[in-house]
């Protein structure tokens, strides 16, 4: 697996320039936040997603010229490099997010703006969201390949939010009063809530790569 992995930092090294541009944009939504949260959140969220994307780039790269049928000659095993795919998915998002939270932290600290429990939440709140759309991209990418996948996920993603819209309308056409529930979520702690949901990301993520598995040993090159 160090094998694949330096192969694929290294083809994202070739992407330098994006990441560059991707780091600037991302530090223009920090500095002109004026520490308003959600501009943080988004700035922090644009930065995660992007590192997920240069991820998702290297399936391409490994299929540019029919170059999976040389890969695969390699000595590890179809397990191997969707378990690589992963992690190098995990390092790059994760360090994504780790370096544009800590420019926010030192933006509010410099700013002499207030840091409190509610704004880490936030922070770390993009963390499942990052695990849950890796989740998703990469099986389709290894089961489409770099481009077919592209609308694959967009057909996705359009698909949740139908349901999402179908559920809400059928909540108001019912009456149903959710106000209790909402009152229940409203008391727990939001370190608890967050540790169910980082939980529940983390069950998604094992069922996907448990899924991507099963499609590269079924994939004929």
């Amino acid at each position: 697996m160090k094998g694949l992995l330096i192969k694929d930092f290294h083809l994202m090294k070739m992407q330098k320039n994006y990441f560059l541009l991707i780091l600037m944009i991302s530090l223009a939504f920090i500095f002109s936040s004026k520490g308003n949260q959600g501009a943080l959140s988004y700035a922090i969220g644009f930065f995660c997603i992007t590192g997920t994307l240069f991820a998702m780039s290297t399936v391409s790269y490994d299929e540019f010229d029919n170059g999976n049928p040389f890969l695969f000659s390699l000595p590890f095993t179809r397990k191997t490099y969707v378990l690589e795919k992963y992690c190098f998915g995990l390092i790059v998002g994760i360090g994504f997010w780790l370096l544009c939270t800590l420019l926010s932290v030192f933006f509010l600290v410099f700013n002499k703006l207030p840091f409190t429990g509610e704004r880490v939440g936030s922070f770390l709140l993009l963390v499942p969201l990052f695990l849950v759309l890796l989740s998703v991209m990469l099986p389709f990418t290894l089961k489409y390949g770099g481009e077919k996948s592209r609308l694959m996920i967009i057909g996705f993603v359009g698909g949740i939010l139908l349901l999402g819209f179908l559920l809400s309308s059928a909540i108001r056409l019912l009456n149903l009063d959710l106000s209790s529930f909402l009152s229940f979520l409203s008391t727990l702690d939001y370190r608890v809530l967050l540790a169910g949901i980082l939980a529940a990301a983390c069950l998604i993520l094992l069922c996907s790569l448990k899924l991507s598995i099963s499609i590269v040993r079924k994939k004929e090159f």
